[in-house]
């Protein structure tokens, strides 16, 4: 928003039509993904989840695998990924939201505030909900696969990230190494349960891992350089 004319610019050089209109729209999608999902009411995660995954996958198509596709860079590739992460927590919110929806009151939880509207999509949530576990299950699996990957690279290699975490400066770096893919294996495990439990488990260890990850691997060598 604060580059607009730039973020069109960008929607030409992709060479959609309507750059302005592209640009809008994406700015929308997001406005209102973000918007509808910190409410915490279920049917408005729920839209917020589709805006939000509407903007991920024009973003991911046209942003990056394009120019991974001409080009092979691994920076475009390594954002897929991480893209493909998000709408997968996307989708794993509608999977968790679905069942939830009307139980506050009202067809959609919202107490008829949208009157015959509210009923009608009521209902097609109704035929939607005995569904609702696919996308909670293939939401996971896209949400974890960027963790399966770095654990399988790392396992791979573990003497390169045994030197990793000595590179960090960190004490004892065959056990920080270790628990780290510990913590990958873990917290992947648990996630792809699907049980609330479990998964709470597995985000605990998933979140360990991404703030040394973070902290070491991004945030100090980002202060040191810019």
């Amino acid at each position: 928003a604060k580059d607009f004319s730039g973020f069109v610019a960008m929607m030409r050089g992709f060479g959609l039509p309507c750059p302005s209109f592209m640009a809008f729209s994406g700015l929308f999608c997001l406005f209102a993904g973000c918007t509808c999902f910190i409410t915490a009411v279920p049917v408005l995660m729920e839209w917020g989840s589709e805006f939000l995954l509407m903007f991920l996958i024009a973003a991911t198509y046209f942003g990056h695998y394009k120019p991974w596709k001409e080009t092979g860079t691994r920076g475009h590739f390594l954002m897929m990924m991480k893209n493909l992460s998000i709408a997968g927590a996307c989708l794993m919110t509608i999977g968790f939201v679905v069942p939830e929806i009307g139980k506050e009151g009202g067809p959609l939880g919202l107490h008829g505030a949208l009157g015959s509207v509210g009923v009608f999509l009521g209902k097609i949530y109704d035929l939607f909900r005995p569904y609702s576990y696919t996308f909670k299950y293939t939401g996971i699996f896209f949400f974890v696969l960027i963790f399966i990957m770095s654990f399988l690279n790392h396992v791979r290699d573990f003497k390169g990230f045994v030197v990793m975490m000595s590179n960090f400066g960190l004490p004892f770096p065959t056990v920080f190494a270790a628990g780290g893919l510990g913590c990958l294996f873990g917290g992947c495990c648990c996630m792809l349960t699907g049980e609330p439990a479990l998964m709470m488990w597995g985000a605990g260890l998933l979140i360990i891992f991404l703030i040394f990850s973070t902290y070491f691997g991004h945030f100090k060598p980002w202060r040191e350089t810019g």
